[in-house]
């Protein structure tokens, strides 16, 4: 399968997921120039920027492990431009991770990790 459509596939199962935990979600793929955030949501007032990070398997780590400061760092950045735009710098907000492997023949292992890097 093509990186992208792996990519897609996890995207569209940690949203599914995030839907069940009581996420209202707000947007996926929110893109501005230098960054992208997967899925921008809220729960219980608490605006999340969620990142998926999807393996087919562990070969080269855990689909946490794929997951680099850098990438926080730039996630980080790109939240703070959507707050205040959405005029929210103000509210409480925090930069969530849901990993999601696929093994052939095997259900999705999904795993959500509660605000990281902080």
């Amino acid at each position: 399968m093509h990186q992208k459509n792996i990519g897609r596939q996890g995207e569209s199962l940690a949203a599914s997921f995030l839907k069940k935990q009581g996420f209202t979600l707000l947007k996926q793929n929110f893109c501005v120039w230098g960054g992208e955030i997967d899925i921008l949501a809220q729960k219980e007032g608490i605006w999340h920027a969620i990142e998926v990070k999807t393996r087919t398997s562990e070969v080269f780590g855990s689909p946490l492990e794929g997951f680099s400061s850098s990438q926080f760092e730039r996630i980080s950045r790109t939240f703070l431009r959507f707050l205040q735009e959405k005029d929210a710098l103000e509210d409480e907000y925090q930069i969530d991770l849901v990993t999601v492997l696929l093994l052939p023949n095997f259900d999705p292992e999904i795993e959500f990790y509660e605000a990281i890097g902080t």
